[in-house]
């Protein structure tokens, strides 16, 4: 069987919503959260705020299959997919194109009216004009001669004089604000101009993934949002992580305060893991388990790294993304050193334990995983890590056993060890065996990623 280095994806359809595959128990949520937006009217921005790797774009993607369920139409925006690009206006056109394409007659009519309003702001908006592999960043829905040949008719000679230049830059701003409020009465037109809708609700503009964007290019994003496509009719919904934006706005315009600043681009905002109630612990432990079966972490009964992950993870707050990333390294752990005589790792409790601590230890701790790799990893700094009696789902027993395990894998731990503690535990060799066997571990886990 091979070994996978991400985990099996999530399989979502656009109309699933959570009926197929609602491994984060957020269902109820999600009609929570879609009541809410069905209400709606005008114009709004909501933002679901959470970091970076807590589940947000699974959850978004679920949730927009609901949508669709429901009878609105959704666009759903991959912004750090399109960060490469300079602006953001033509992709986030091409995605709305897509979604107001029903395949009726009347898009064509709609579309052409949409180009022609947007074609005076390739003009007015800078950075625009550099972005004209329309095609491509439209996924097909423009092409620059839709553009080109629109522009041509716009396009005036300027007369070589200062009065000819100064009166064409004013009448340039007064025509930039006009034709941003036509483009967004013809945006207003073909959203509620839609069919098939019950009640006519709003349309909700997913943008998902804008904390990993350039700082730039989030920002493009943002504006043009609430700049050019701020239509009645249209719900934007912001996936993103508030304080990385922050962050942004700070190093982009220096500001002080950013997080002020970013208020105006939205109307409410929903703290993601309070949501969700993300403090539930079967919601991880049914993650980390999925994690298990879509690696093959496991599959021998005896192998209990699944444990010492699940305990370590949980003791020291590791997000789902991180959660993933421990996994797939344990995974490929597994493959490279598989648990055999005389190999470094050999002996039940350092498979089973020591080295899934280990590797939980690189991503959460690296400098201590570094003291552990240079033999310089003390029995007492190793506890306040492990912190054994917050493990769960092990009895007293399991418990000594683990400790006596890191007793003996320390630098000072092995010389305090009792004679029984060493005796308890077969092959345990001296101080240099059990710290070669630690060393030769983290080297192992550095190797692999």
């Amino acid at each position: 069987m091979g070994i996978r280095l991400v985990p099996k994806p999530i399989k979502i359809g656009p109309l699933d919503g959570f009926s197929k595959s609602d491994i984060f128990e957020a269902k109820h949520t999600g009609e929570h959260l879609a009541n809410i937006v069905g209400d709606l009217e005008g114009h709004s921005v909501i933002v679901l705020d959470g970091a970076w790797g807590t589940g947000k774009s699974v959850f978004v993607q679920q949730w927009a299959g609901l949508l669709r369920q429901r009878g609105h139409p959704v666009v759903y925006f991959d912004a750090f997919a399109h960060d490469h690009l300079d602006d953001a206006f033509f992709p986030l056109l091409g995605a709305l194109l897509r979604v107001i394409d029903s395949g009726k007659s009347s898009f064509t009519r709609i579309r052409e009216n949409l180009i022609e309003k947007a074609t005076p702001l390739v003009r007015a908006i800078p950075g625009i004009v550099g972005d004209l592999t329309i095609r491509r960043i439209t996924d097909g829905q423009l092409n620059a001669k839709d553009i080109s040949d629109n522009v041509e008719r716009l396009r005036t000679k300027m007369k070589d004089t200062t009065k000819g230049m100064i009166k064409e830059c004013l009448d340039h701003v007064d025509k930039h604000i006009g034709s941003i409020g036509e483009f967004r009465a013809e945006l207003e037109g073909a959203v509620s101009g839609m069919e098939d809708r019950d009640g006519k609700p709003p349309l909700v503009f997913i943008i998902d993934e804008l904390d990993r964007c350039r700082p730039t290019y989030a920002l493009s994003v943002l504006e043009r949002m609430k700049h050019v496509f701020d239509a009645d009719g249209v719900c934007f919904v912001l996936i993103t992580h508030l304080t990385e934006l922050a962050r942004m706005v700070e190093r982009a315009y220096g500001l002080k305060n950013a997080d002020v600043y970013l208020h105006k681009f939205y109307h409410r905002r929903f703290d993601f893991e309070k949501l969700l109630n993300r403090g539930s612990e079967k919601l991880r432990l049914r993650y980390l388990n999925y994690l298990a079966t879509s690696l093959g972490i496991g599959r021998d009964p005896g192998h209990l790294a699944t444990r010492t992950i699940d305990n370590l993870t949980r003791i020291h707050s590791v997000s789902l993304r991180g959660q993933e990333r421990i996994m797939v390294n344990q995974a490929l752990f597994d493959t490279a050193i598989p648990a055999r005589a005389g190999s470094p790792t050999h002996s039940t409790g350092f498979w089973s334990d020591i080295a899934p601590s280990l590797t939980v230890m690189r991503h959460v701790d690296p400098s201590l995983f570094r003291l552990a790799s240079s033999r310089r990893l003390t029995f007492s700094k190793a506890m306040e890590f492990i912190q054994i009696k917050q493990w769960i789902n092990i009895g007293p027993g399991g418990k000594k056993h683990i400790e006596q395990l890191w007793k003996l894998a320390t630098i000072d731990g092995f010389e305090d060890a009792s004679d029984d503690e060493k005796m308890a535990h077969e092959g345990a060799g001296g101080t240099d065996a059990r710290q070669q066997r630690v060393a030769a571990t983290c080297a192992v886990i550095d190797q692999l990623g």
